[in-house]
């Protein structure tokens, strides 16, 4: 891979990720999420946009107007009457789907990640999701008020629009790093993550982050991680290799 094109993926990846901003809001006991999130937040991109679902062998569908929802981590579509629908799931027959310039890979169990590169073998994405945060709760305790503390989880998918909590919740939205590989292969991209996957080649690995100074949090460090691994596997006997057909 030329310098300029490695070049050009690194900035395309940090400009993505530029234009994704954390927001909170708060949403109060017997409150529903789904009312106090603006609608235009429940999604990833401020409008719907022409895009395709892939299936194997080729096959893909007509292009239509879809959009993910990040806060039932559901891909949606507009039909030709006008109406906001989900995109089925009940069996995992396709694996991407284009929004836009956008590819996103979907894995039936851990839902839809945004492919941030396009190489052999493993490729960098992100995942967007609502996080919430249970806020700190005001007691009487018989002699006086007192603070209760329940702690904080995170959303799971298709938490359903319709969702009235009994104390004040925060929602955050958190953008997270994957990477994404052949057989259905999903992982934060994590020291000890990238270690486990590539354990055939850990020592070089290991040199690699010590001499990069490599940065979990950084888009353009990953990049380069991902594009080395890629390097190792390719380099290695009888390796598997697959590419996003999602084009």
């Amino acid at each position: 891979m030329t310098k300029s094109l490695i070049a050009l993926i690194v900035f395309c990846v940090c400009e993505s990720l530029s234009a994704q901003t954390s927001e909170e809001f708060m949403v109060r006991t017997g409150q529903e999420a789904s009312e106090v999130i603006p609608r235009v937040k429940h999604f990833y991109y401020p409008t719907f946009l022409e895009g395709q679902v892939f299936y194997p062998q080729g096959k893909r569908s007509d292009v239509m107007l879809l959009n993910y929802n990040t806060l039932l981590e559901v891909m949606q579509y507009i039909d030709e009457n006008g109406d906001t629908l989900y995109i089925p799931e009940e069996s995992n027959i396709f694996r991407y789907i284009r929004i836009g310039k956008d590819l996103f890979y979907h894995q039936f169990r851990e839902g839809y990640f945004n492919l941030q590169t396009r190489e052999q073998n493993y490729n960098l994405a992100t995942r967007t999701r609502w996080k919430i945060e249970r806020r700190d709760i005001m007691v009487y305790n018989g002699y006086g008020m007192s603070t209760v503390s329940p702690g904080s989880t995170v959303s799971t998918r298709r938490v359903g629009e319709s969702v009235v909590t009994n104390q004040d919740m925060m929602y955050r939205t958190e953008t997270e790093f994957y990477i994404v590989g052949p057989r259905d292969v999903v992982f934060r991209t994590t020291r000890s993550g990238i270690l486990k996957v590539f354990n055939d080649h850990k020592e070089k690995i290991v040199n690699f982050l010590r001499d990069h100074q490599t940065n979990f949090e950084d888009a353009q460090s990953l990049t380069e991680l991902v594009q080395y691994c890629n390097s190792l596997v390719a380099a290695q006997d009888g390796s598997t290799t697959y590419k996003p057909n999602g084009n």
